[in-house]
Order: structure tokens, then sequence, then C-alpha cells
């Protein structure tokens, strides 16, 4: 769950003027590390 939590962790300690636009910022980052993460996943199976 820790994909979850960190968005909330970064909005807690920054402080944005409009925190849903933060907010968005932080989910698109979040699925651009977990698509990419999962292909690696597919690419490169251990």
């Amino acid at each position: 769950m820790a994909e979850v939590e960190i968005p909330y962790l970064f909005h807690s300690f920054v402080s944005f003027p409009h925190p849903s636009i933060h907010i968005y910022l932080i989910f698109l980052l979040n699925i651009k590390y977990y698509l990419i993460t999962m292909w690696h996943m597919v690419s490169n199976p251990i």
C-alpha cells in the first residue's frame, strides 16, 4: 500500500495554493511510475 500512501505524505509536507492540482500531479507521477515498474517486470522477468 506504499503507492497509495506516498501522495498523502507529499501533500502533507508540501503546501500548494491549489491542493487539488498537486494531488492530480502526484497521481499522474504515481501512474507513470507504476506503468514503468510493470513494464520492467514484464520485459525482465526474474
